[in-house]
């Protein structure tokens, strides 16, 4: 097995083969079947499912979770390798054959106008992976659902907001600014970013104070949620960083700061913001 991204930063890359090398060692318990929850692991590229992140993903979301869910791979390619080993035997792997997303464009849109149409029925409570970032501790359902949030991910170091294009000229839309959150490892619910794509997916939505036309997947849905839903339903600051740390360091992964992480990084270079969240009670 090899790193997908081999080319990436050498320290980087030696915080997150420690990471992939504690959750590939752990032992895998046989669990309760449940549908209660699913894992969503997305890769756009046309590649096989074989690499050290991908078996990371896969060993994490099962390691880490009360009883055995299902975890749905979107990929183009339907290699999926995984199923080969047999420590996943009785993992409940699926592969999901989707066009190939060559870019963050053609990710998002995809992301709010045909997920829903791949996606097998009766799964409400989704878990979104990217291979740079997935579980680390247990203790995830409980912390959803207790704090009945639809969206949560790692929180952004700014404010972002969103404005809709009404007959050629951009409006503000009326919803809150929040820092909440990236959608690499995320936690959403299927019947609420099913509304908001349902009302939304069709308008032109960008990023406030941008020349884009085209707003990120993850702005789209933690906003549109914020604004349709009760308050509450979109997770606060401090609620992102406990539940996702985006970057993690070596020394918050040690520390199990957060149930997962997105994008494992040796220097974070906003610590100080990092820090100043972390400590508010």
């Amino acid at each position: 097995m090899n790193f997908i991204n081999k080319n990436k930063n050498q320290e980087d890359l030696e915080v997150l083969g420690k990471i992939c090398f504690d959750t590939l060692t752990s032992t895998l318990d046989i669990k309760q079947q449940s549908n209660n929850f699913c894992g969503i692991y997305f890769d756009g590229r046309d590649r096989d499912i074989n690499a050290i992140e991908d078996f990371s993903v896969v060993h994490s979301f099962k390691n880490f979770s009360e009883y055995n869910y299902p975890i749905f791979i979107f990929s183009p390619n339907s290699n999926n390798l995984l199923n080969n080993d047999p420590r996943y035997k009785n993992a409940r792997i699926e592969h999901i054959k989707i066009p190939i997303q060559d870019s963050h464009d053609k990710y998002s849109q995809f992301m709010l106008e045909e997920i829903w149409k791949y996606l097998p029925k009766g799964f409400e409570n989704l878990l979104f992976f990217h291979p740079d970032g997935f579980l680390i501790k247990n203790g995830w359902e409980s912390f959803v659902l207790d704090n009945k949030l639809k969206y949560v991910g790692s929180a952004w170091c700014h404010n972002p907001g969103i404005e809709i294009n009404d007959n050629g000229n951009w409006r503000n839309m009326g919803f809150p600014s929040i820092r909440c959150g990236n959608g690499g490892f995320s936690f959403r619910s299927r019947s609420a970013c099913e509304e908001a794509s349902k009302r939304y997916s069709k308008s032109i939505i960008r990023e406030y104070g941008t020349n884009g036309t085209r707003v990120a997947e993850d702005l789209f849905y933690s906003h549109i949620i914020n604004g349709i839903f009760e308050e509450g339903s979109v997770a606060n600051i401090q609620q992102c960083m406990q539940f996702s740390l985006d970057p993690i360091t070596l020394k918050e992964y040690n520390s199990k700061l957060s149930f997962g992480f997105h994008y494992p990084k040796k220097v974070n270079e906003f610590q100080n913001y990092r820090d100043y969240y972390l400590n508010i009670k």
